[in-house]
């Protein structure tokens, strides 16, 4: 095969925006076998460009590439881990390592042709990565188009230990040479770190009985990828659209997904809110679109074309229009850097004849024996060396808890003499966390606890938890939030009912006195209970929260949050002539965030509007 000579051309368009929204990967790799480079943007070399090029080790080759599909990892200080070109994966030295397989006909078999790869930190194992691929088809090699996904796992030195093949995502049993399919990955969906993943998929029979097609939504976790709804497919009544993507992209907000059709030259872009909106562009798209890529703003879209210019869709007067002296050549990505620029690979640019806001990196990488050049996918918006990354390793390396599963607590005093972790301790820490439970009245007293980042404190309904004096924050030295205390209790229940010991009959109850502390938790106290993927269970507010005797709660993303609930008199609930005052009250308390704010969201302080507890 030909050569092909390949020029790296970067468009400028959003000069205006701040340079923090382009939260991207900062280092890409570019692999031409003989000329294996990285692109570093946090590094200028010039001042003209804002990014510097640099060779890296030239790769040992396993097989024979087909399409220079590649993608790379880099640690906290720029370092390359390991990278990868068409499922083949290289340490940081260029040392082939092995390959992704998948299993075609009950075979397993090496993958052919890679057209997208995106590479996954798992954010709560330290040395851990799931490897998302798509491939096209090819009945030759038998090789049946698939995104499917794998696992690659390092030791504590960023060595590689085992390259895993995990499972095969969608699909149907058809004739491999008639089918498409892509995928776009969103960033975090919650404070797990939890991801969502777009598949489409489809064949080019649009007008014959065989045709299907269809838009996937799966759950990205640390266990697994796994299958969650059928957005769209191709039995949605009215619909004429096209499942046969090259590449699929997210906007920035992750609100509205976006693909060309790669055999009726169409692109379309579907809201993710729940109405399955489809809009439908056809005007000035004069060959199939291929590449394709949001702005940060999702004010424009730009695809390049199989053979033709690069262009955009303006939402502003949703208009297509060209980016002139820029074209792609062939099937290129586009993709967003962290400087702002959007780069594609493209061919035959002559850099004097570029438009103002045009630039041209300055070097020639040559391809050899691949037809379709890729750039490194990312998942854009996502923050690939994250703080909760960074957080997993430290704790790995260098975090020994003094208790390592969750308990429930009795009714009893801990202080550093006796206490369930581990007597004559006063400074203790728990990857867990623990219960008090029902009819439970637990007393802390002078006691310091660190908790991991999954764990967590619940008071059950009728249980009384006590602070005096005593700590509870994250773990710190690696500057990691937990997830807080949640306090129970039965929102049909009154919170007017009370035992002698001062235990609620019906609602979980903490007291914070006597200068205690809650820090660094993700919520310091919340009267309701969140589910562990995030959502909340509304039937288990009016758990009872009082904060006195100058209390502190310092660099918590939230302060406390009382869930909507209305305090009854018994057997009266509903009943809007005998609503009584919320038993949760705030005395003297100190409610701060300081420099030490582990997290990136300075949202520090909620009250439930329904009915809001009293400062007193």
């Amino acid at each position: 095969m030909k050569n092909i000579i390949i020029i790296l051309t970067l468009t400028i368009f959003f000069t205006t925006i701040a340079h923090s929204q382009y939260i991207q990967m900062e280092h890409w790799y570019i692999n031409d076998y003989s000329n294996s480079k990285e692109i570093d943007f946090t590094n200028s070399s010039t001042g003209t460009y804002s990014y510097s090029v640099s060779n890296l080790p030239t790769p040992t080759i396993g097989y024979s590439h087909q399409e220079g599909t590649v993608n790379g990892m880099y640690d906290f200080n720029g370092n390359m881990i390991f990278y990868i070109e068409d499922g083949t994966v290289y340490d940081k030295n260029g040392i082939n390592q092995g390959s992704f397989l998948h299993t075609v006909h009950n075979t397993q078999v090496q993958m052919g042709t890679v057209n997208e790869c995106a590479i996954i930190p798992l954010e709560e194992t330290c040395n851990e990565y799931f490897v998302v691929f798509s491939t096209l088809g090819n009945i030759a090699t038998s090789y049946e188009p698939r995104v499917f996904y794998g696992k690659i796992t390092l030791n504590s030195n960023n060595d590689i230990i085992s390259i895993t093949d995990e499972a095969i995502l969608g699909g149907y049993s058809i004739n491999s040479s008639t089918t498409e399919c892509s995928f776009a990955i969103s960033k975090d969906i919650n404070i797990q770190g939890d991801k969502y993943l777009y598949l489409v998929e489809g064949n080019n029979q649009i007008n014959n009985p065989n045709y299907y097609g269809k838009l996937d939504r799966f759950l990205i976790t640390d266990n697994g990828i796994t299958y969650q709804n059928t957005i769209l497919n191709h039995n949605n009544p009215g619909q004429n659209i096209d499942y046969t993507p090259f590449e699929v992209e997210l906007n920035h907000d992750g609100s509205q997904i976006a693909w060309g059709s790669t055999q009726k030259g169409e692109i379309y872009i579907v809201e993710l809110d729940g109405t399955d909106v489809i809009h439908t562009y056809t005007s000035d798209i004069s060959d199939f679109p291929k590449g394709i890529e949001f702005s940060p703003d999702g004010s424009k879209l730009f695809f390049s074309q199989f053979y033709g210019d690069i262009k955009y869709i303006d939402f502003n007067d949703n208009q297509t229009k060209i980016i002139n002296g820029a074209s792609a050549a062939i099937s290129r990505h586009i993709e967003l850097a962290s400087d702002g620029y959007l780069y594609c690979l493209g061919s035959s640019i002559n850099p004097n004849t570029l438009v103002i806001g045009e630039k041209t990196i300055p070097f020639t990488a040559f391809i050899s024996n691949h037809s379709i050049s890729t750039l490194p996918d990312q998942i854009d918006g996502y923050e690939y060396n994250s703080m909760a990354k960074q957080t997993s390793c430290c704790i790995e390396q260098n975090q020994v808890y003094t208790r390592t599963t969750a308990f429930s607590a009795l009714s009893t005093t801990w202080t550093n003499l006796s206490n369930p972790f581990q007597d004559g301790l006063a400074d203790v820490s728990t990857s867990a966390g623990f219960i008090v439970a029902t009819g439970s009245k637990t007393i802390i007293k002078n006691m310091n606890i660190e908790f991991g980042p999954k764990a967590k404190v619940i008071v059950e309904p009728g249980a009384l938890l006590i602070l005096d004096n005593t700590k509870f924050t994250g773990l710190d030295n690696c500057q990691a939030m937990w997830l807080g205390v949640e306090v129970w209790g039965d929102r049909t229940k009154t919170q007017e009912t009370w035992t002698s010991n001062g235990i609620n009959v019906h609602q979980g109850r903490i007291i914070v006195k006597n200068s205690s502390e809650i820090n660094n938790a993700q919520t310091a106290i919340q009267a309701i209970k969140e589910n562990f993927d995030g959502s909340l269970d509304w039937s288990k507010t009016g758990g009872i929260i009082q904060l006195i005797e100058n209390s502190k709660f310092t660099n918590n993303k939230r302060g406390i949050w009382l869930g909507g609930y209305k305090n009854y008199l018994a057997g009266q609930y509903g009943n809007q002539n005998y609503i009584r005052p919320l038993r949760s009250y705030i005395k003297n308390c100190n409610f701060s965030i300081n420099d030490f704010f582990h997290g990136n969201i300075n949202f520090h302080f909620l009250l439930d509007y329904m009915m809001v507890a009293p400062f007193i």
